[in-house]
Parts: C-alpha cells; structure tokens; sequence
C-alpha cells in the first residue's frame, strides 16, 4: 500500500488514521488540527541539493557483528560449564540463558526497525505506514532491554554469592540483597514500560488510539529516563561489590591483579549506561536519525555486561594454559641442582626429563595426573601404586614391566607404555607386593600446591 512522507497530506484512509492517533499522542484533538491536513514535525525536506540518505546498512552490519560475539561468548560460557570436568553448571548459568535469549531479540527488533520502520532515516524521507510500524517495535525493544540488564545484573549477583562465600557472611547477606534489588529493578521496569500509558495499548497503538478520540496519558521522558538511573546505580553497585570483597580475601596480587582486570570490563558497561543516559536528549531533532547514536551505546552495554557476566568462566581457560608454560619453564630450569629438595639422590637423565613430560594413567581409566620436577600434580581422584624394586628377570616376564633406572629413581611402565600399572618408584625400599594408596578430592585439580612428592612419606 501506498503510503505519504511526513510533512504532507495522507495518501489514503490507513495514513489518515496513523496521523490522527499520533496527532492525539501529542494532545491535539481533531478540532485543533485536522488529520487530513497530515503531522508537521521537523526537520524539513531540504529544497536545494537533496539526496535521500540512511544509515540502515550500517546499522544491520554492525547489529549483526554483535549478535555473532553474544553467541559465541554465551556458547563458551555454557560449554565450558558443561563439558569441562570440575566446572558445576549454577544458577547463575541458568540466568544467562534467557539474558542471551534476550539479547538476542533486542538487535532483531532494531532490525526490523530499520526494514520497515524506518530507523536510520531523516524524519522527513518516513512515510506514516513506517512510522506506524516504528511504534510498535520500538516499546517492545525497550521492555526487553530493561528485562535483559535486570537478568544479567541477576546472573552477576548470584556468581558474587558464590565469590562472598570465601568472606563473610555478611558479604553474602549484602550480595542476595543486591540479587532481591535487581529483580525488584527488573519486575518495576517491565511494568513501567508495559503500561507507561493510559490506555495501556496508547504506547504503541496509533490506530487504536484513532479510534478512541482521547488524548492518552503517558508517563514522560523524564520520568522514563528514571529507570535508566536506577540501572546505571546498580551497574556500579555490581562492580563495587566483588571488588571489594577481592580486597578482603587472601589471594597473592598477582591472582587478584588478574581478577581486577577481569571485573574492569563491567566499567566499560557502566561508561555506556552514562552515555545512554545521556544519549536520550540527541532525540529530540530528528529522532529516527539520531537514534543511532543511542542505540550504539545500547548494544555496547548489552555486549560488554554479558561479556563481563561470562569472563569468569571464559577465563578458565586463560590460567591452564599459562599455568602448564609455567610449569613447563620451571621445570626446564630447575631439572638441575635440587638433589636435596626433592629428596633424590640421583642427577636428572634424558629419562628423568621424559618421565616428567608424560602423561600417566593410573588404574582408573577417568584419571590423570601429571608429574612435574619430579612431582605428581593432583588433578582428579587417582590412585597411585608403589611397587618394590625387586628386579628379576622372572619377575619382569610375569609382570611385563620395564624398567629404566637411574641411580636411586626408577621409573617403572606398564605393558602398555605407561598406560597401565606401577607409576613411579622413588628408591625406598618395599617388597613386592607393598602398595600405598593415594586418593585425592578434585580440590587440587587447579591447585599447583596441591600435589604429592614421591619422595615424602605417604
């Protein structure tokens, strides 16, 4: 259907009845201004050197890079919590899931915006038709931003519960406290935003509104703007609240450094939930065109808020990695001269080197351990089997067992290289069928001072 620009008469009965509902909107009644005359709202078409212009392909491109990074960060966060052995899936992951969702459906709306209600473009190049359609859209956007940054806030808040357990109980009170605050936000936004006016379908309704003949009442910019004041209180509240209790706890600064820098990413949220703030008054002149400087603002919050919710997790996988180089240095440059502290009497070999590189596995297939500088780096429950040093060669062919020994430390394999039987053997003596079984919770599966030394008495 063919519809007219603004600024001109209605092209038929549809553009006439969008202009009246909008006319009412603004408090102008039919005898103040009759809707066949069409709606004048600045700016104007220009009469010299015009040529048609909008920012719709930009905006899709960019909406559409944003979309691919919430996916991607959302995925990683729920993969690691549920294929990574030792990572429990909480309640706080249970939260991300509709705040993705959302964040989802908020890019999707601002999309069909731009197709068919003409976000992107000067006022004067919308016809009524798009702007019919922009009225619909654009309060459902906003609902679902509101409800998205409660949930995020939320899911932030029950990951804080989990952080203030290390402290004390009334960091924790504090924590479900802000939780109770979020959700009460996010309760009060969705209301105010579902019926912001009265008659409640006048927020988004132009043809409804036509059909009434009153002026509806709706709750101002000014007031609305409140919801977004009390969102950016809370987005500092977020920040400071695990910041300080990291403060408390008793972690070496160079863990609590990293931590610091991780929670730095919420502050880039809290600078966007300022500019959005700010943003709002840029839609005063031409407010389909300057829109998206606010809607810039708007998805750097959405993206940096669940990137800063999932960046604990997503960090699981920073610290194994440096940890394992770690390890790898400290053992390159310590293979030599530490007869006494690791209680061997023997000098490092070729042997001793490859020892420390394997991977062992013990009798349950599901774990593993690692020996490091001659040490065995708890990861998950193992258990462990010292054999005697008895060598024959009856004794060899019975068990298939080879051994490689070097002073006082022998390393002895199974018949499937190292796959299965005995793991180390440190010189003490036992008899043949001495065994000493080590079991080990899954609290030193990320702790590098978790272990045990096969020197020491076990």
């Amino acid at each position: 259907m063919v519809s007219a620009y603004f600024n001109t008469p209605p092209a038929n009965e549809f553009d006439e009845q969008i202009a009246a509902g909008l006319l009412l909107l603004t408090g102008l009644t039919p005898d103040i201004k009759d809707p066949k005359d069409g709606v004048t709202i600045p700016p104007f078409r220009p009469t010299d050197n015009y040529h048609f212009e909008t920012k719709g392909p930009a905006v899709i491109a960019a909406l559409s890079v944003c979309m691919v990074i919430l996916t991607v960060v959302t995925f990683l966060r729920l993969g690691i919590r549920l294929f990574v052995h030792g990572v429990r899936f909480g309640a706080d992951d249970w939260l991300i899931i509709p705040a993705y969702l959302l964040s989802m459906a908020y890019p999707a709306l601002q999309i069909a915006m731009v197709q068919h209600g003409g976000a992107g473009k000067h006022f004067y190049d919308i016809t009524y038709q798009e702007y019919f359609h922009y009225k619909y859209l654009a309060p459902s956007a906003a609902t679902v931003f509101y409800v998205y940054v409660g949930l995020v806030k939320m899911s932030i808040a029950l990951f804080n519960v989990r952080l203030t357990t290390l402290t004390t109980r009334l960091w924790k009170n504090v924590n479900w406290a802000f939780f109770a605050t979020c959700a009460a936000y996010t309760v009060a936004a969705l209301f105010l935003n579902v019926f912001k006016c009265d008659p409640q379908y006048a927020s988004f309704n132009l043809l409804r509104i036509a059909e009434s003949g009153k002026v509806p009442k709706c709750l101002s910019v000014n007031h609305m703007n409140t919801i977004l004041r009390l969102n950016l209180a809370l987005d500092f509240t977020a920040l400071a609240i695990p910041i300080i209790v990291l403060w408390k706890v008793q972690l070496s600064w160079k863990r609590k450094a990293r931590i610091f820098a991780l929670l730095s990413i919420g502050l880039i949220a809290c600078i966007a939930s300022v500019m959005t703030l700010v943003s709002q008054y840029t839609l005063e002149k031409d407010p389909l065109w300057n829109y998206t400087t606010l809607l810039a603002w708007i998805m750097v919050e959405i993206v940096i808020s669940l990137v800063a919710a999932c960046a604990p997790t997503l960090a699981y996988l920073l610290p194994r990695s440096m940890l394992s180089k770690h390890q790898a240095s400290n053992s390159a440059s310590k293979s030599t001269g530490q007869k006494a502290a690791t209680g061997f009497g023997s000098r490092p070999s070729r042997n001793d080197d490859a020892l420390r590189a394997r991977s062992i596995h013990g009798e349950d297939e599901d774990s593993e351990e690692e020996l490091v500088e001659r040490r065995i780096v708890v990861k998950e429950d193992i258990k462990m089997e010292w054999q005697g040093n008895r060598r024959s060669d009856a004794l060899g062919a019975q068990a298939g067992h080879q051994s490689n020994q070097n002073g006082s430390l022998t390393s002895w394999y199974g018949d499937q290289s190292g796959k299965t039987g005995a793991v180390v053997y440190d010189g003490r003596q036992h008899g043949e069928r001495t065994r000493v079984w080590v079991s080990a919770d899954m609290s030193g599966r990320n702790s590098p001072g978790h272990e045990f030394r096969p020197g020491q008495a076990i």
